[in-house]
């Protein structure tokens, strides 16, 4: 597929919330989370079927990881409406998808990806970005556990056990990662060394139908 603009038809519905916002000082870029509803679901859907990753990653061969990867992308957009599913956003573009769910004070971490939004071009602190969202919301519910199974695949070799070592996640029965009673509060501040961060109350869903588009 040839690299082109893509822009969401008027009939297709995409009002998210906009929750938080990172600006990266060392890149000078801001991200934009969204939290997504099922009205945003056939715009999701529309967004991954024309979604190149391919494109976006010339340089990396391996058939596998663009299986596994995409596989995390699908699996949080399917997930909308079902768990809370988190959008990052760069320039007017997605950058990043996280699904989780909570019951009985734990959090269930299921999907997590981040892709560049130009060809060969990375985008910094992307995953960090939705890590600290998830430590915020651990924190004011009180949060005991956070567990995850962490993807077999190593995109461009990083390893996604190591990402979520940092934070002090440790692996469990059954190839699960878990963080028990961490100081959530402080994992979030710490983050914030690396960014700047805000989040953003009540705000209104956003109709962003004319603003966002994707280089695919």
């Amino acid at each position: 597929m040839d690299i082109k603009n893509f822009k969401p038809s008027h009939n297709i519905s995409f009002n998210a919330r906009n929750i938080a916002q990172a600006y990266i000082n060392k890149s000078n870029q801001t991200i934009d989370l969204f939290a997504l509803n099922p009205s945003d679901m056939k715009f999701a859907n529309e967004f991954y079927k024309n979604f190149d990753l391919k494109a976006l990653y010339p340089n990396l061969k391996s058939y596998e990881d663009f299986i596994i990867w995409q596989g995390i992308i699908k699996n949080g957009i399917e997930k909308i409406g079902f768990q809370d599913v988190i959008l990052a956003v760069h320039n007017k573009k997605p950058c990043g998808i996280m699904a989780f769910s909570e019951e009985d004070r734990q959090l269930n971490l299921t999907d997590l990806a981040t892709w560049r939004t130009e060809p060969n071009k990375d985008i910094f602190y992307v995953g960090k970005t939705l890590m600290h969202h998830l430590f915020d919301i651990a924190h004011k519910n009180d949060i005991l556990n956070i567990s995850l199974i962490p993807s077999n695949g190593t995109p461009r070799g990083k390893s996604c056990k190591n990402f979520y070592s940092q934070f002090g996640f440790r692996r469990t029965a059954n190839n699960h990662m878990n963080l028990f009673g961490a100081n959530y509060a402080q994992k979030a501040n710490d983050l914030e060394k690396l960014f700047d961060y805000k989040t953003i109350d009540n705000a209104p869903n956003l109709d962003l139908n004319n603003n966002l588009s994707f280089i695919i």
